[in-house]
């Protein structure tokens, strides 16, 4: 393998490596920190150079595809199945596919990439600066000829540097307010310049060059007249401070409207007429049959339970069906005791209330976790002759305004769907 390809590879590596703390500070954050993703252009050029990657021409572009490759990656890939084990669950192919039927969560996604995308190629851009400087000051071109460095303006005394860039603006005849050319345009043509920016802003506070929003133009007078020249650089530095503030505003508008979105989405819990026009499917878990919308999926089992996961909607996420043999000293807390016991350390009980589901005396506790208190459950129990049947609805409500109303919703729901349980084993004693 030649020093190119390992370089290529260490870039690839060295980018995800150093998209892990985005990464982690967005799963365990729970909101993005796009600034993180700076960062990542400069782990691509470290393991670059580590792997022998050679820095010629070719580098910048090198390290711009590793870094997007290393935001899409760990946007689309790392981060959901990160989100999965995070939640306790081992990872599934089939869960990956249904968090992406979860339109919510796309949207969310995918705002975070665009945003992530955007502070990536800021942080390309100083890195890259850097590349070019050390592949014109140092290396040797195709013909392995040195680049003479007396060629740049660089070292140059000022003088000589405000002659250079006054034949750039004399070229396009810019030389006052009306006949301003782009600076973009400028630097473009400072072939014989390697810090093209640092000069300009030289220029800048000489007062020879004068900004005009994204415009410039050359005032000569400033040469001999520094009153003039100090009055230029005022003018300018409004300039750069406005043209700042709408560029930092116009980047918070489009983080905030982001975020927002992503906010609305996931705290859209009120979609119940939505929810009521998916069609209804019967699920079981031996003995226990429910009726549910058909968007529910199995994403676990295991010797006495279910679980079904709905990732596209939202007044459910979640539901247990467990079955388990009773007896009053159960291991597993399946009695009244034994259960109020296993629950007390890690959630708060809200309500105990008893009922009947299809005929059978049930308990229903409400509760939240203590840890997480956005997690809420529902969980009724049922107590058979020889059986304990176990139905848990889970989800998360954000601690908002809507709280109250959302907490009430979820409750409905989950009342609603235990209106359609029935128990399929003939030794349930009835009444």
């Amino acid at each position: 393998m030649n020093n190119n390809i390992k370089g290529i590879l260490g870039a690839i590596i060295g980018a995800i490596i150093f998209s892990l703390p985005w990464v982690m500070i967005y799963i365990y954050g729970n909101y993005i920190v796009a600034i993180m993703a700076l960062v990542i252009a400069y782990g691509a050029l470290l393991l670059y150079k580590k792997f022998g990657g050679i820095v010629d021409k070719k580098t910048p572009l090198i390290i711009t595809i590793s870094s997007l490759l290393a935001i899409t990656i760990a946007t689309f890939i790392i981060i959901p199945i990160w989100l999965i084990i995070k939640e306790g669950y081992s990872f599934q192919l089939e869960m990956l596919r249904e968090i992406y039927q979860d339109s919510s969560f796309v949207k969310s996604i995918i705002w975070d990439y665009v945003i992530s995308i955007v502070f990536t190629l800021l942080g390309i851009s100083g890195v890259i600066s850097n590349i070019n400087k050390e592949v014109y000051m140092n290396s040797k071109d195709k013909n392995d000829t040195l680049i003479d460095k007396d060629d740049y303006i660089d070292k140059l005394d000022m003088d000589k540097q405000v002659r250079y860039v006054e034949d750039i603006y004399k070229k396009y005849d810019g030389y006052d307010k009306d006949r301003a050319i782009p600076i973009s345009l400028v630097i473009n043509d400072m072939n014989k310049a390697i810090n093209k920016n640092g000069i300009i802003n030289q220029m800048i506070k000489k007062g020879v060059v004068v900004l005009t929003g994204n415009k410039s133009y050359f005032d000569k007078e400033a040469l001999v007249n520094s009153d003039r020249g100090r009055n230029n650089y005022k003018k300018s530095s409004r300039v750069s401070f406005f043209r700042g503030i709408v560029i930092g505003l116009l980047i918070i508008g489009v983080i905030i409207f982001a975020i927002t979105l992503t906010y609305e989405e996931d705290n859209n819990y009120d979609n119940k007429n939505n929810y009521e026009e998916i069609p209804l499917k019967i699920y079981n878990y031996k003995d226990i049959y429910i009726t549910l919308p058909e968007s529910f999926s199995l994403s676990d089992t295991g010797d006495n339970y279910k679980y079904y996961y709905d990732y596209g909607y939202g007044v459910i996420e979640e539901v247990m069906l467990e079955q388990s043999e009773y007896s009053e000293d159960n291991e597993e807390g399946t009695s009244i005791t034994e259960y109020l016991d296993s629950i007390k350390e890690k959630y708060n009980l809200s309500e105990i209330r008893k009922t009947k589901i299809d005929g059978i005396d049930t308990v229903n506790y409400m509760m939240n976790s203590k840890k997480d208190t956005d997690e809420y459950y529902e969980v009724y129990m049922s107590y058979g002759e020889d059986y304990v049947y176990m139905i848990m609805f889970y989800k998360t409500i954000k601690d908002d305004q809507e709280k109250d109303k959302n907490i009430s919703l979820f409750r409905s729901t989950c009342q609603e769907y235990m209106d359609t349980v029935k128990y399929g084993n003939d030794k349930i004693v009835k009444g």
